[in-house]
Order: C-alpha cells, then structure tokens, then sequence
C-alpha cells in the first residue's frame, strides 16, 4: 500500500508491564467493510440530536454566549455561530503534460450535457482544451500559441487563423467560458521597427483586447469575435504587464429563471506592479453576450469603456463585476483605494455614453462630503445567489470572501459582509493579510459551486494557502491544502464534483491533481469550548473591567458606551458588564488613538517567561477599510500586529501575542492608525475584552472567579463501547480567535483531544504549533510515552479537522486530516492494541479537559460491526428442565411449565454460546455489551431512539 511520504514517523517506544507499544508508519485494511458497521453519533448543530450517551459539559461558572446575547448555566452547552465545515478527499495525481496553469477556463458544452475544460500554458504558449473532467490521456485540442515572426518566437494565440496580423500579437491573460464558448482576455502588443543597423524587431504593449472562441456541433473550435479595448491614454503603459488569471473570469447572468440565453461580461485592463514602480492606472470594460436558444452560437455585443484613469501611481484596476444596479469596480491599493459605482439607465444601449452616471468614488468618502477614509480592496469577484449580490475576494485584508449587495440607489454606501477568512495570529505589518486573487463560479445560472484561492500576502508561506469552497454561495469552508510541494498561486477549479489544482508557476510538482467534495454545505453551530487562565480584565466578581489607566490620542474621542446604547443595534451580542468604547475622530500629530495600562497584581514567578495575550474585539462602523495597528508593551519591548478590516457591522477578532518574556507587572496596549492623515477618519466599536497568559480567548464569565482565572470549558463524551473492533470519530474546527501554526514558539503545543482508556489510561493529540505537527502520547497513571508524530499539518483559522481512531484486524490506527490531505492518503499511524478494552470517552483538550485555545466540535460518532439478530432462542437440545427434557417438539398433554429463572438462564446463555473472548459477537444492539437490553430486542420489535435537547452535566 503507499504510504503518504512524510506524514509518519516511527518512533521507539519505552515499554512496562502495563503498556507495550511500537509504533509503525503504515496503513491498515479494515477487516470489516464500512458499509457493514453500525454508526451511533452525537451531532452538535445549535442543540444535540444524539444515539451516544449524553455528553458532559462544565464551563466551572455561569458564562455569556456572545454569539447570541444571552446567558448560560455552567452545566449548559454554549453553541458557536453557524460555520461551514468540509474537509475535500486526498489529492489523486492525474495528467502531467503541461508546465503551468496561467489561466483555467471551466463550463459546459454549448448544450449542458458534458464539461469542458480549457488550460493556457503560458510556459509552453499553448492551450489545451479537454472534453469532461478526466484528464485521462491526451487532451481534445491542443493549439500551440508559438508563432515565428522574422526569425523570432514570439506568443500569439491568433497564429495560423484569419485574425492573426503581421503588426500585432495576442497572449490570453485571463477568460470565462459560457456554454460552448469561450472568452479571452488578450494581452495586445504592436511590432515596433528599431532604427538598428541589424533591423531588429521589437514588441511593445499596446492594451487588451477580448476574443471568443466557439464550438460547433462537430466539437471543433474556432474564433469568431475579437474587440480592442482603446489604448492606454498613458505614455509609461507601455512599461506594465496586463492582465491577471482574475481581470476577466466571470459572466453575469441577466436572469436565474429558465436557461442562459444572455449575459453581461466586465473586464479590467490590470496593469500587473513592477518591481521598482508602481501601475499607473487602468480601465474597465464591458460588453454583452446573447442567443436565442440553447443550440444557437452565442453573439457578442459592442465592447464598451465604462471608467478608466491614467497617469497615476499606484491606481490599478482590480476586478469588476456587474449587477443591474450598476458596474462595481475595485481600484487602487493603501490611500489610492476606491470603489466606483457607474450606473446604466438602459442596459438595451448600454454603449451609449449618454445613459450612464459614474460615481468615481462611491466608498470612501464619508457624509460631511470632505472627510474620507480608503476603501476596500477586492481582486476577484463572481455572482452572488441574487441577481444584485457579488461575492468578492479581499485583497490584503483581514476578509478573505465577502458579500455584497449593490443597491438601486448610488447614494445609499455599499456594506461589504464578512462570509470566511481570518486574519492569522502574528502579523509585523499591514502587508500580510488574506488575500483572494481568484475566486470562480462556472454555472451562475444555477447558483451552482464556488471555489477559490486563498494566499496569505507577502509571506511566501507556501503552507498557509487554502482552496475554499461553497456549494450553495450561501457559506465558505476551507476544504484543502494545495499538494504536497506545490506553490501558493496555483489555480483551483471545480469539474463534475471534484476540485482540481496546477501550479500557477514553474516552481515544485507539476501536473494536474483531483480531489472529491462534498456536494453539500455543512453549516453547523458546532458546541463551543474555551480555554482557562488568569485574565487580568476581571475584577473580584468577575465582572469586566476597564483597563488601569487610559490615555487619548489628540483629535480623537473615546467614550464609553453602553451594549444597550451601541447605535445600529450593534451591541446586542455584548454581556451587560462589557466595558465597550466607541473611537471616532481623526489623529493629529501622531497615528496613535489610545493607550491602555493593565496591571497585574500578582507577583511574578522568579525566572519564569511567559507570552502575554491581548483579546480586543472591534466594529468598524463606516462603510471604509479600518486599518488599526495594535502593540503591546511588555518588560521594555513592544510587539506589533496590523488588521485590515473592511466589513461594516461584523465584529472583528484582534489578538497580539508577545515572544515569551520574564513576567512583569504592566502591560501597555496601544492602537493605531497607520494611514495617511488624509485618510483617518475613524469611527468603531472597541471592547478590550481580555488579557491572558500563554492562552487563547477565554470565557466570559459572569459569576465571581478566584484571582481572575477563568476555568476552561470540559466537554467530555461518553462512547459506550465493548466491542473487539470499533471506530471513533470526531470533527473539530477552529474558530476565529482559535490558535494556528502561524501563533509560533509563543505557545509551545495545543492540546486538541484525548482519548479516554479507562481510570487514568489516555491517549492525547496535540499540535505541534510552530512545526505543523500533531503530537500523539500515551498516558498511564503518572507516566507519559511519545509514541508518535505526524507532520505536514499546519493548522489555520477555519481548518476543519477530523480525527479517527480505529481497532480492527488486531491493530488500533489513528489518522488526522486537516483542510484536507496533502497525499494521495490521509496521515496515519498504526499501533499494535494497547489496551483490552476499547476508548470509553472522547474529550477535548487534555486528559484534564484544560484548553490553550478555543474549539469547535461538530461532531462525535462511534461505529461498531453490525450484528445479525439471532433467531428465536429455545432450551438447549438435552437440557434438563423442571418438569422434564427438552427438545422435543411435540408433547402430550399440556406444556411442560419452565421456571422464569430457568428461561433467562437459556437466553443469556445463548447469547453468549458464540462469544469473542471476552467481547461478545452476537451483541443484539451493537455496542458490544451484552445487556439486559439486549434480551429484550429479541422478545420485542427493535425500536430507535433519539435524543434531541441539552446535555445534562
């Protein structure tokens, strides 16, 4: 069996009369098929329905539910908000003939019924077109983009047809594909004559230009439309590369009702940076596309300039994307950000200049009319599951999907809503935010799926990229990490069900690699767990409380206010004792809009380090981009993290960690806004909600706690198994304010779960958070055993991860996946039986239920051999009984009388006639125990039961 490369590692194991273990990289066969098991499971969805024993929840204390505004008894479970959690299958390698995928085109063929795929290779200047989704073999069409010109090679994907030009060459740089059609976007550049002794050629870049490619009924391609942008009203234009995989990747349909018979296309012409300079501006089109059935050939519209701006630094145009109520275009990076609105009044003559209104700046500029603030800056966009509605990819911000619904009315402010993406934990500057450059939904005409890329900016951090996934638009979840040695940008596409990636650049493995998805959404308000510690924003009742001291930044107001008083209803959510401050005003003189002292009153442990944690909590409540920097000071140094926050309304999670320090008293937290003063303007909620030692984001607790620490939450299931061979499973997320990989040494491992044995006998995972690790011990009593690692799992905010541990064929084996697999298997380790009896609980955390970071668990479940019901149990064959011998079928007279104690003696016995050792194999309900319970499913029709509601403690 292949064995995921570097995922295990064996391990020698210290061995004593009560445990002897040896751990072995490999992969088990189960002895029993899957579809041969009984599944008993507890599932957490804002309530408990579950076939297990009820679980067992103690936050210590009564706490507040932030999510939903209310107050929860110690022993109640405390539910988190609806999150979307999938986890795709193991990458499968397939075709491996091209060298990068510059840009991916995905859709139907011209009637519905089969998938089309098309893959430029700008490395090999060619593109493949394949017909449905298996890559097996070779392509349908392989068309070579290398033209020669004068002796040079140069790239034109028009050579050899009737639009190629001797004066003019085309390089795709970006499409979208309707039912049998495809639209490129084409880099344009014109032959320039040197005045040379050698009479050298040379091409400059002239614009973009927009192309179709159609196919007919015989499955052949060909070109029939190609339109020019009008050129660059900009000397220096010449200098920039166009075009990225996103500038032209989505069709807007004008209906959802019936087929797709007529579409909008926007596209921008995006001037790419150089190293050394900044674009210099850009433009956005739009053209329409038309047929009047499903079997005709698509026509295109005139292509129409909607805005353009020229000759200014740093002003490069995004992404656009339409709606009825307008073209929404993002432009412009830090303070040359905006977002424009241009309206059409008639969209039949939408070329008509005269039916449009552009608003150059529609956010950003706040009501007085002269204050403005930068904007949101977004780089992919699709539709949204409303005609109206545009989802978006954040670009550099703490957001890394977002909803948009453009209003009729360009005077009314757009409001962007956070759908998935969490800014990691340790960040030094503003330019290290989530960011989605490629966002894609082939069939908006179904609100079918939705799949994109998210990187983390500038980090060049390979392992933090995730493939996210919608299968409805309604909900994100990050489903996979890219595979193993593949490089941050490459593209991920969905055909027929599964999600499918390249490299984006010549750099790591090549070649096409599969993965299934799940065609459904699991949005769940998984049951939410919390860490321990000393939170040094409570006082003696465990009330919240305001900070020692706090000093205001000049030009700036903070006051504080009320959760019954937050405007906008704002602070609903909010605990009736939280200390709340709303900060408006723009700084002078410094960026800094206020400082905070918390002191401690504890006296430090002599020589003992430790990484102080700031938990705030913020709502930006202008419709702009807030950009708060937050430091802390401790012992003499401070540590710094910058958030870019762009949706209004949403509560934003802020966390700054210090590298571990010798303990002092005082901790100074400052915030800021680092922008340029023109742009300042701020106006947002801010809770400093906590202050901890070495954990994440405690509970809020609204009873009287001892010196300030706040008890971790204990969630523990029981599993109810006695069998010889069984599985147990479990789902857990991390949430927003959750731990990652990127948190470094400041933590040096994250419990995550443990296996229970019985009385003092565990099984513990932890992360390895710095290293991607996931630790696996053995614990018996006081002693502890290393028995295992897994690597490669690096865990982000918003990773789903499933757990499994399994007894079957006389070995136990554990695997962990985490935003998927990197493999084509999951990473799993293999261990000869260590105990007799099977797990009896599962627990989150340690085996002292203690957190260093908050949890989700979404679900737990149990499966177990299905057993066949045996058939109606008699006396034994030659048993005596009281009123004679039995066996015989046919008796004179009445029926012999059989004491009661004789009859459950002869049942139980025959229950137990076949038994495994000292586990049954005939157990009647399956959960290995042999029961009175089970007596009575023989005498009586099997009945299943539910249970629905709280979890008692």
């Amino acid at each position: 069996m292949v064995i995921e490369k570097k995922r295990c590692r064996s391990v020698g194991i210290v061995t004593s009369t009560s445990l002897a273990l040896v751990l072995v990289a490999a992969c088990t066969e189960p002895t029993v098929a899957d579809d041969d098991m009984v599944r008993r499971e507890a599932i957490f969805d804002d309530g408990i329905v579950s076939t297990l024993p009820p679980v067992e929840i103690d936050h210590g204390v009564d706490i507040w539910d932030e999510a939903r505004g209310r107050e929860i008894a110690a022993d109640e479970p405390r539910f988190d908000r609806p999150r979307n959690g999938l986890n795709a299958g193991p990458w499968r390698h397939q075709c491996d003939s091209m060298s990068v995928a510059s840009v991916v085109l995905t859709g139907r063929s011209r009637d519905g019924g089969e998938s089309r795929v098309a893959i430029y290779d700008r490395g090999r200047t060619e593109l493949t077109i394949w017909k449905g989704g298996g890559f097996e073999g070779e392509p349908s069409h392989r068309l070579s983009h290398r033209r020669e010109i004068d002796g040079q090679f140069v790239t034109d994907a028009f050579q050899g047809t009737t639009f190629e030009r001797p004066d003019r060459t085309y390089r795709i740089a970006s499409g979208a594909m309707l039912p049998g059609c495809m639209l490129f976007l084409l880099q344009r550049s014109d032959r320039i004559e040197e005045d040379s002794k050698d009479g050298a050629v040379s091409w400059r870049i002239a614009g973009v230009t927009v192309a179709a490619m159609q196919e007919d009924s015989n499955g052949e391609w060909t070109w029939t439309h190609v339109m020019d942008m009008p050129p660059p009203d900009d000397p220096d234009a010449h200098l920039f590369q166009r075009g990225y995989a996103s500038s032209m990747s989505a069709f807007y349909p004008t209906s959802r009702d019936g087929d797709l018979l007529e579409a909008f296309v926007p596209l921008v012409d995006y001037m790419n940076h150089q190293a050394t300079r900044k674009a210099t501006g850009g433009q956005c089109g739009l053209f329409r596309v038309r047929r009047s059935s499903v079997d005709a050939p698509w026509e295109l519209g005139p292509l129409y300039e909607v805005h353009s701006s020229w000759r200014s630094d740093n002003e490069h145009f995004h992404v656009a994307g339409w709606t009825p109520n307008g073209v929404t275009i993002s432009i412009g990076d830090a303070t040359k950000s905006r977002l424009v609105l241009a309206q059409c009044s008639d969209w039949e003559d939408y070329d008509d200049p005269a039916n449009w209104t552009v608003i150059p700046r529609w956010q950003g500029q706040l009501e007085d009319g002269v204050s403005q603030v930068t904007t949101n800056q977004f780089w992919s966009c699709c539709p949204g599951n409303h005609v109206n509605s545009l989802i978006c990819g954040g670009d550099n911000v703490s957001s890394a999907v977002l909803d948009l619904e453009v209003p009729e009315s360009g005077e009314q402010l757009p409001e962007f809503r956070e759908m998935l993406g969490y800014q990691p934990s340790i960040l030094a500057s503003g330019n290290a935010g989530n960011t989605v450059s490629w966002l894609h939904r082939s069939t908006p005409q179904t609100n079918g799926p939705m799949v994109a890329r998210q990187t983390f900016e500038w980090s060049g951090n390979d392992s933090y990229s995730r493939i996210l996934y919608s299968a409805t638009g309604e909900s994100f979840a990050t489903v996979a990490r890219l595979p193993e040695d593949f490089e941050q940008y490459a593209i991920p596409f969905l055909v027929d069900g599964e999600v499918c990636v390249h490299r984006f650049r010549a750099l790591g493995q090549s070649g096409i690699f599969k993965a299934a998805v799940p065609s459904e959404d699991r949005t769940q308000a998984g049951l939410l767990a919390m860490p321990g510690g000393v939170d040094l924003l409570r006082d003696d009742t465990g009330a919240h409380r305001p900070p020692d001291d706090l000093q205001i930044g000049n030009g700036v107001s903070v006051v504080r206010v009320e959760p019954s008083e937050v405007p906008g209803g704002f602070g609903d959510g909010l605990a009736p004792d939280s200390v709340c401050y709303r900060v408006t005003g723009i700084p002078t003189g410094t960026t800094r809009l206020l400082a905070a002292r918390v002191d401690d009153p504890h006296p430090p442990p002599a020589n003992a380090t430790s990484s102080t944690a700031v938990h705030l909590q913020v709502c930006n409540l202008l419709s702009g981009k807030l950009r708060l920097q937050t430091r802390v000071w401790r012992g003499g140094f401070s540590f710094e993290r910058t958030h870019n926050i762009v949706s209004t309304g949403d509560w934003n999670d802020i966390d700054v960690w210090s590298p571990a320090l010798i303990a002092t008293r005082t901790s100074t937290i400052a915030v800021y806004n680092p922008i340029d003063p023109d742009f300042a303007s701020v106006d947002f909620l801010l809770v400093i909600r906590s202050l901890t030692d070495r954990t994440g984001k405690p509970n809020w607790v609204r009873e009287a706690i001892t010196d300030g620490k706040v008890p971790s939450t204990r969630v523990s299931q029981p599993l109810g198994i006695r069998g010889g061979e069984w599985r147990v499973g479990a789902e857990l997320q991390l949430p927003p304010d959750g731990l990652d990989y990127s948190i470094g040494t400041r933590v040096e491992s994250m419990p995550l779960c443990t296996f229970e044995f019985g009385a003092g006998r565990y099984l513990r995972l932890r992360s390895g958070i710095n290293n991607g690790s996931v630790l696996i011990e053995s614990i018996v009593g006081a002693n502890h055993w290393f028995v295992g690692q897994m690597e490669d799992l690096d865990l982000n905010r918003g990773d789903t991860i499933n757990i499994d541990l399994r007894r079957q064929g006389g070995r136990m084996s554990i695997s962990v996946v985490a935003a998927g697999s990197l493999g084509e298997t999951p990473a799993t380790v293999v261990l000869p039986i260590i105990h007799e009896t099977p797990p009896t609980r599962f627990m989150l955390g340690d085996e002292n239920h203690e957190l260093v970071s908050s949890l989700i668990l979404r679900r737990v479940y149990v499966d177990t051999p299905r057993r066949p019901i045996p058939g109606i149990i008699a006396p034994s064959e030659g048993a005596v009984r009281a009123d004679g011998p039995a066996g015989s079928t046919a008796m004179p007279g009445d029926p012999p009388k059989i004491r009661h104690e004789d009859l459950v003696f002869e049942i139980m016995r025959g229950i137990g006639s076949k038994a495994d050792r000292r586990f049954d194999p005939r157990d009647v309900d399956g959960d290995g125990s042999i029961t009175f319970l089970d007596v009575r499913r023989l005498l009586a029709p099997s009945v299943v039961r539910d249970r629905v509601g709280p979890p008692r403690r």
